[in-house]
């Protein structure tokens, strides 16, 4: 099996990663939202980082 996708991802981006779900699990902690909401909350910054890292940040 082929596993150039996890091999272009370094240190560099899980620590961000997990940087983006302590932030998002803070505020949905802080705020007390539960649901959809809450997962809207962890899935959007999430997902946003993961658009910014392809198109910015792998084609350095």
């Amino acid at each position: 099996m082929n596993n150039t996708y996890s091999k272009k991802r370094g240190k560099k981006y899980f620590l961000l990663l997990v940087l983006v779900l302590f932030i998002s699990s803070s505020i949905l902690s802080w705020f007390k939202l539960s649901g959809i909401l809450g997962f809207l909350i962890i899935f959007i910054p999430v997902f946003t980082f993961e658009i910014i890292w392809t198109n910015y940040f792998e084609k350095k």
